[in-house]
C-alpha cells in the first residue's frame, strides 16, 4: 500500500509486485484446500498442511481484506473473483442456522464445526 508514496519507480514496482505475490500465496492457501477455505496457520511452508498441527479456520478477515485492497490498488477483477469464490465456500461449509461457524479442519468438511462465530466475522470478514 505504500507504493503510492514511493518516488523511485523501480521501488514502487517492486512493492506492488511483492504485494501481488503475497496475495497470490494467500489465494493458493484457499484454493488448494478441499473446502476452498484456508487454515489459520501453516508450518514449514507445506501447502498440504502435512506439517501443521492445527487446521481450523475461525473466520478471520485478513486474506479477504488483502484481496479487497489489492482490487482497490490494481483494479484487477481476479481479486473480486477470489473473494467471491471464498464466500461461496463459506456458504457451503460454514453457514449454520443462525450465522456461520468455524471449521475444525479445512481439509475435511465432515470434521465438524466449532459452535461459535467470532465477532470480527460480520464486522470485518463479510464487509470485504
Amino acid at each position: 500500500l505504500g507504493q503510492d508514496y514511493q518516488t523511485d519507480p523501480d521501488r514502487k514496482a517492486h512493492i506492488r509486485e511483492l504485494a501481488e505475490q503475497i496475495a497470490y500465496t494467500c489465494w493458493q492457501m484457499y484454493e488448494q484446500q478441499p473446502t476452498g477455505i484456508a487454515p489459520e496457520r501453516v508450518k514449514s511452508m507445506a501447502m498440504d498442511l502435512s506439517k501443521t498441527d492445527t487446521r481450523e479456520y475461525i473466520l478471520r478477515p485478513e486474506a479477504l481484506e488483502g484481496f479487497w485492497y489489492m482490487w482497490e490498488l490494481t483494479g484487477d477483477s481476479k481479486y473480486r473473483e477470489w473473494s467471491w469464490k471464498i464466500f461461496e465456500n463459506f456458504q457451503k461449509y460454514l453457514k449454520v442456522g443462525y450465522g456461520y461457524a468455524s471449521l475444525k479442519d479445512v481439509r475435511n468438511p465432515r470434521s465438524g464445526k466449532f459452535d461459535r462465530m467470532e465477532s470480527f466475522f460480520l464486522a470485518e470478514t463479510m464487509k470485504y
